[in-house]
């Protein structure tokens, strides 16, 4: 989804004077090492057997069309947002979750990095935990550089407690 159209989505999930730092989704680099490059394979396979048999070539052609799906729902359903004032995420086609953590309440953030998740692609996970509750509540997944995103919630909190003057400690 290209920059306008990410914005232009976002835009009507927005409080007022609310405004966005970061608009992302599932990093491209992970999409295309782990689901077109497999999906690809398979495709050259599907081309092989289909001519040397046309019901495993058709089996194939199943498995590559399956791959599509994840690889469609990665790119187009799953979004994430950062704000001055919360972090937010969107994703689902028929059945849509969208959960946000207002930044105040943010009281941990975990990074996860699969190693060859890391290698590859310099993807990671990351998961914000707010206060009330023993669960993560937002899932970042496959995002890249993890520890930057972490770092700037990190620094849009402190900042938006020194505008607020709160007496929360970080």
């Amino acid at each position: 989804m290209s920059h306008r159209k990410h914005h232009k989505y976002w835009k009507r999930f927005l409080l007022p004077n609310e405004n966005i730092i970061y608009m992302f989704g599932v990093s491209r680099s992970y999409i295309v090492i782990f689901w077109m490059v497999p999906a690809m394979a398979l495709f050259a396979l599907m081309i092989y057997l289909g001519l040397i048999n046309i019901i495993l070539g058709f089996l194939v052609a199943l498995a590559v069309l399956s791959m599509s799906v994840p690889i469609i729902y990665l790119l187009y359903f799953v979004h994430y947002a950062v704000t001055d004032q919360r972090v937010m995420t969107r994703e689902g086609i028929l059945h849509k979750r969208f959960v946000t953590a207002d930044l105040p309440s943010v009281t941990d953030i975990t990074v996860n990095e699969v190693f060859f998740e890391r290698l590859l692609t310099r993807t990671g996970d990351i998961g914000v935990n707010t206060a009330g509750s023993d669960f993560v509540e937002l899932h970042f997944r496959h995002i890249k550089k993890p520890f930057i995103i972490r770092r700037d919630i990190y620094e849009r909190q402190n900042s938006w407690r020194a505008k607020n003057k709160t007496g929360y400690n970080n």
